[in-house]
């Protein structure tokens, strides 16, 4: 039995016109509003090392740039901190400064695009047991063969993680308010919880389930030798980031800064499949 939830069925036409058919996509209604999954907010670092304790990992865009001198100096490069804690690690990364010092420090690295299968390959990398995409996707414009390709780095029961911004988080609502769009400037996408899994999904990625991020107090820091208009900016953005945290951790998750996707691979309908 359908219900009002099942289709969307506008208003009438008029106060005694006729109603307008459901919208319909190939054989059955085209549903325009989505009933979020039931989730938990998380830390995004610490789920991360959780999920990759003792475990076989491939770390996907492990370079962070222009962010990695940053984090290094914090103590906070999220590769340094997956190699503590995981059995195995190898990095790959399409920035060739960010492969050459991670090599020179140690790690096994590789540079690779993962949108090209031969590079892959080519290197001979092993499947790993889990893949992690920390937010990467939303800097790739073609992030379908991305997808794909992420499948020459998995077997059948690896887990691969994917992180990104959550476009409705809290602060782009008050950003939008102030006239402004908060975003890196190398990003060129906004996914939701429902576009991310459509495009994991089409691409042989079964999302299992979502979690939700918050981004660290220190995320957001006051300049030491900033203008009076900077450090009101920064105190504005911290009452921001305080009421996101607020909400977010209790009656809406989805209005957090970040998503997590946890998944597994199934046969795509076309490119790479999994290894055993």
């Amino acid at each position: 039995m359908k219900t009002a939830q099942d289709t969307v069925d506008p208003e009438p036409v008029g106060a005694a016109g006729p109603r307008m058919p459901a919208q319909r996509h190939g054989d059955e209604p085209l549903v325009m509003v989505k009933r979020p999954p039931r989730v938990t907010t998380v830390d995004r670092a610490r789920f991360l090392l959780q999920a990759a304790r003792g475990r076989r990992v491939t770390h996907v865009g492990f370079a962070e740039e222009g962010s990695r001198s940053l984090a290094q100096r914090d103590g906070g490069w999220m590769h340094e901190r997956l190699a503590r804690v995981s059995s195995s690690l190898v990095g790959i990364d399409i920035e060739e400064e960010g492969v050459a010092q991670a090599r020179a420090l140690g790690y096994e690295v590789y540079l690779a695009d993962c949108r090209v299968p031969a590079d892959i390959v080519r290197q001979r990398i092993p499947p790993a047991d889990l893949v992690v995409a920390g937010e990467v996707i939303e800097h790739i414009d073609s992030v379908g063969p991305f997808l794909d390709g992420l499948h020459n780095l998995a077997h059948s029961a690896t887990t691969l993680i994917v992180t990104t911004p959550n476009a409705f988080r809290l602060s782009n609502f008050a950003a939008s308010l102030c006239g402004i769009e908060l975003v890196h400037p190398d990003h060129v996408a906004w996914y939701s919880w429902f576009t991310l899994r459509n495009v994991l999904e089409r691409h042989g990625w079964k999302v299992e389930r979502f979690h939700t991020y918050l981004r660290p107090w220190n995320s957001l820091r006051a300049p030491a030798r900033g203008t009076t208009r900077g450090r009101m900016t920064v105190g504005a953005g911290r009452l921001v980031f305080g009421l996101e945290r607020a909400v977010a951790g209790s009656v809406a998750p989805f209005l957090a800064d970040g998503l997590i996707a946890v998944c597994r691979p199934f046969p795509p309908a076309s490119g790479a499949a999994p290894r055993d």
